[in-house]
């Protein structure tokens, strides 16, 4: 009888180990569909740092839970597969440019809408000194992150910034009109120089998304 209980406990233990590497997994598989959708659903404000930051944290504890539970339990293998994939996950996890994929993802979606943003910046709409930027059209305010647009230069020889994130670098006008103080954004360049432009002191074209257009952060 004795035998037979600690046989039974032993398969049992076995059992929960093995269900620790499991649910590590799951957690952080979890956590890279919230990487993936959270620029999309939360911005880029600091809703999306805690809705990470929690993300992180509960995929690191759920990991560190399955390592010590498993290795108190005298099982090592499982132990060192949860704590190896937990470190494998996490690593693959820091690499990806999830805002960069958010940004292709989004541009894809509403290339038109963009491409149609171009055609009425070189017909001279949304060139103001308002701070901020202009207003766009009901039709296009879904681009910005404020519905508002900052456009420098001429029609011709243009530099547009849309701003993805309301919480911080929106475009504002200084003295000398140009939108400057810009972090997360799509940027537009019509004119012959890089995208890393006077007018935008804070941009920078990190990926190029095609038509001109430039995701800059």
């Amino acid at each position: 009888m004795i035998g037979a209980e600690g046989g039974s406990s032993s398969g049992v233990s076995r059992r929960s180990a093995a269900w620790w590497v499991v649910v590590v997994a799951l957690a952080w598989v979890i956590f890279a569909v919230e990487q993936f959708f959270a620029y999309r659903v939360a911005g880029f404000g600091l809703a999306v740092l805690v809705l990470l930051g929690v993300g992180w944290v509960t995929a690191t504890v759920v990991t560190v839970s399955g390592v010590v539970i498993s290795w108190r339990r005298s099982r090592r293998f499982p132990a060192v597969t949860a704590a190896a994939l937990g470190l494998l996950s996490a690593g693959l996890i820091g690499v990806v440019d999830w805002k960069g994929w958010y940004a292709r993802d989004f541009y894809r979606e509403h290339r038109q809408d963009f491409a149609l943003l171009v055609d009425e910046v070189r017909q001279g709409l949304y060139y103001s000194d308002a701070a901020g930027g202009s207003q766009l059209s009901d039709e296009l305010a879904h681009l910005s992150s404020n519905g508002l647009v900052g456009a420098v230069g001429t029609p011709d020889e243009s530099v547009v910034f849309l701003p993805a994130s309301a919480a911080r670098g929106d475009a504002h006008r200084n003295g000398a009109g140009a939108v400057r103080g810009c972090a997360v954004g799509y940027l537009n360049v019509e004119v012959d120089m890089p995208p890393s432009v006077e007018s935008y002191e804070a941009c920078r074209g990190r990926i190029s998304l095609g038509d001109g257009w430039y995701w800059a952060d």
